[in-house]
């Protein structure tokens, strides 16, 4: 061992100790709570409320009162103007009639769907009504905001039902009795030509268009009509046996026969009112008659006519192309009377002795193998 190495530990000393984090920050905190702590005689500063506390107990509140007004020591020649009058609000009351107006227009004018123009005067009327009292109430001057608001409310609803009627609910309820018309006057013809399929399966014809009666005196009359012949096919076997065919139809003994009215002979939205003597009218007519060309040659023109019965073999331009029986637009005759046919040459709603319907707008028509079109 040389002088220059040290000398040598002591045996009983413990070795020196690694420290760990935690050790490490305990031994920081401990020192900088010494840091922390005061010497004796030192004054720890004041904390932010502390010094605002010690600042109000310094400083006395020294806040004036408010001054008034006027001042009382005002000389007495100042003249102080009197405060503006402000002007009072008030409601005219017609906003609330505006919105009570409105709200009735709005179902009132449903009343359009019926026909007529009583029915559509209640709405627009009320309408015109609730757009009044919207317009006053808006044009006034001591009218509060809120009053104005309440009355274009039921301006607008007044508004609304006088759209609604005629372009809502009038047209929905024409369309509603246009299509019940037409199923009901579709339903009597289908019913009218399964009576002359089952009139020419048991005849073997079509029933004659009219008949001819020669009285005593040998004049010629008319006889019945093809609707008369019709009826046993159709389900009026009783009234067909109360009508004597060998009189005329318009004979008093018939009268109260063919003033009997046959629901099968009624078109939808025709009138039902009985002509001359009381008789129950028709609806429909046959297609029948005769034409002339202008070179003088004459040829049938339907199905029906005077005396004459037609087959179904004889119809040349097939059953599905052969229009028998139409509607008619007015002028309606006895359902019994024999010349209750007409030519289709002339045209549609042209006037009462052609065919069409009451609304104008067409005819139905019945073809010979059972179909029915507009």
């Amino acid at each position: 061992m040389s002088a220059d190495d040290p000398p040598p530990a002591p045996q009983d000393a413990e070795p020196p100790r690694l420290r760990g984090l935690w050790d490490v920050m305990a031994a920081r905190e401990e020192s900088d709570e010494a840091a922390a702590l005061p010497d004796e005689g030192e004054t720890r500063p004041h904390g932010l409320w502390q010094v605002m506390g010690a600042t109000a107990d310094a400083e006395p509140d020294t806040a004036a009162t408010p001054a008034e007004w006027p001042p009382v020591d005002a000389p007495a020649d100042i003249e102080i103007p009197p405060a503006r009058p402000q002007p009072a609000v008030r409601t005219t009351g017609r906003e609330g009639w505006a919105i009570a107006a409105g709200m009735l227009a709005v179902p009132a004018s449903g009343l359009a769907y019926w026909p007529g123009l009583a029915a559509s005067l209640p709405g627009a009327a009320i309408g015109f009504l609730a757009i009044w009292f919207a317009v006053e109430t808006v044009l006034s001057t001591t009218a509060p905001p809120a009053a104005r608001k309440r009355a274009v409310c039921g301006g607008a609803l007044g508004c609304l039902a006088l759209l609604l009627g005629p372009f809502v609910f009038t047209p929905w309820g024409n369309a509603t009795r246009d299509r019940v018309t037409v199923q009901g006057t579709r339903k009597h013809l289908q019913q009218i030509g399964v009576g002359l399929q089952r009139h020419q399966q048991a005849v073997g014809t079509y029933p004659p268009g009219g008949t001819e009666l020669i009285d005593k005196d040998g004049r010629r009359r008319g006889g019945h009509g093809w609707m008369t012949f019709l009826l046993p096919h159709i389900g009026q076997a009783a009234l067909f046996a109360r009508v004597d065919l060998a009189r005329p139809y318009d004979d008093p003994a018939n009268r109260l026969a063919l003033a009997t009215p046959v629901e099968e002979f009624y078109a939808a939205g025709g009138d039902r009112r009985p002509v001359g003597d009381g008789y129950a009218v028709a609806h429909f007519a046959g297609v029948g008659g005769r034409v002339t060309t202008p070179d003088g040659q004459t040829f049938a023109a339907g199905i029906f006519g005077l005396d004459s019965a037609v087959r179904p073999e004889d119809l040349t331009d097939g059953r599905s192309q052969t229009w028998i029986v139409g509607e008619l637009p007015g002028g309606y005759p006895p359902w019994g009377d024999p010349e209750n046919w007409r030519t289709v040459t002339r045209g549609l709603n042209r006037d009462a002795r052609v065919f069409g319907n009451a609304a104008g707008t067409g005819a139905m028509a019945l073809f010979a193998e059972g179909s029915v079109r507009f």
